[in-house]
């Protein structure tokens, strides 16, 4: 699979994992730390059920086996053993649980629910969603931020395997009154140097051990299948043809990724979608191409690949001319003036300087940028 929008182009394939622990406490009463819509079991031992009881504050759950508290404010479950299960917890059951035997206290917990912290990765300011096209030998800054409604999120990088370091900060800032989100960002520069390399950032929470991990893995696709694969370059908006040649024109098949569009001379894609025509020779033509017609092309005939394309589509370049740090389009100079420093910029591509001739070629120079 190819997916590239600018020739700085690599696949970043994103994909997020959850990890829960849960440490539940025992006496005496330390603060138990459990993530939000999670299950928490609470253990009492005791001689005689009949005389136990579960509270939490100052309200009671369990008499005995008898539930007291009503199950739409408390989801619980009472095991043979009268270990108590809160089922999917939320800030509502925060507090201090009790297991009580007639005026003796057998077990003690102090219940934290945590919100999950929202981690999120972005590469030289874009945030990473499904795909981020990159390139190699070339650096790139890369942001992990993890949010956190309840306490600071730890993170860390790895590599592969390999840890590396990296610059961390962390900044609370109150949401209301007694309300508090901590940020905690840590950045890393990174020069991809081999394909499909996997980039981790791992987050754990500094009192609930909850543990949240987001990866990315850069794929340079120009280097894959090289021998049946041939780039085009192409302006947003152009037309595109693609030839295919073929000895059953009926039994031959074009496809955009797994995309069927033309099986023989029947189309079986939308027309909103491709605007394209197939001609007598089967040569596929794109008109007026977009960032949707990216990818690999293939014209398969049975079990056979014939042709294979991967379309690169760049954006129209905007090119300005800048003079004493001001954009310019036509400007008067005197002829005694012996240097003139311009400056090219070019966007949507690295910054260019062009050299220009004024008059004769020594009353010129390279800007800088």
């Amino acid at each position: 699979m190819c997916l590239v929008v600018f020739p700085h182009s690599k696949i970043v394939d994103v994909k997020e994992e959850v990890l829960i622990h849960v440490y539940v406490s025992q006496h005496p009463c330390q603060h138990t730390h459990v993530r939000q819509y999670s299950d928490v079991w609470l253990d009492c031992e005791g001689s005689n059920q009949e005389n136990l009881r579960w509270k939490h504050q100052d309200r009671s759950l369990y008499w005995g086996r008898r539930q007291v508290a009503g199950s739409t404010t408390y989801p619980i479950q009472l095991l043979h053993n009268y270990t108590l299960i809160l089922e999917n917890v939320t800030h509502k059951n925060e507090g201090l649980y009790y297991c009580v035997e007639i005026n003796k206290t057998l077990k003690e917990y102090c219940l934290i629910v945590h919100d999950p912290p929202v981690l999120s990765i972005s590469v030289n300011n874009d945030t990473v969603s499904n795909s981020y096209s990159v390139s190699s030998h070339i650096k790139y800054i890369v942001i992990c931020i993890a949010k956190s409604f309840s306490e600071v999120i730890n993170l860390t990088w790895l590599v592969g395997n390999d840890a590396i370091p990296s610059t961390n900060s962390i900044q609370n800032y109150d949401r209301k009154a007694l309300d508090t989100t901590y940020m905690s960002r840590s950045v890393f520069t990174y020069t991809p140097d081999m394909l499909n390399q996997r980039i981790t950032c791992n987050g754990i929470g500094g009192n609930s051990q909850i543990f949240v991990t987001r990866s990315v893995t850069f794929i340079d696709e120009q280097f894959l299948h090289p021998s049946i694969l041939s780039s085009y370059h192409v302006e947003l908006y152009s037309d595109v043809w693609l030839d295919c040649e073929g000895k059953d024109v009926h039994n031959q098949i074009w496809k955009h990724q797994n995309t069927y569009l033309y099986w023989g001379r029947r189309q079986v894609a939308g027309y909103k979608t491709y605007q394209m025509q197939l001609l007598n020779n089967y040569t596929l033509k794109l008109e007026n191409v977009t960032y949707e017609n990216k990818g690999n092309y293939t014209c398969d005939e049975r079990n056979k690949t014939l042709s294979k394309y991967c379309i690169i589509i760049y954006g129209r370049t905007n090119i300005s001319i800048r003079y004493q740090g001001k954009t310019v389009h036509k400007l008067n100079i005197s002829t005694d003036v012996n240097t003139i420093n311009f400056t090219c910029l070019a966007h949507n591509m690295p910054s260019a300087v062009k050299p220009y001739l004024v008059n004769q070629p020594k009353r010129y120079n390279e800007g800088s940028r």
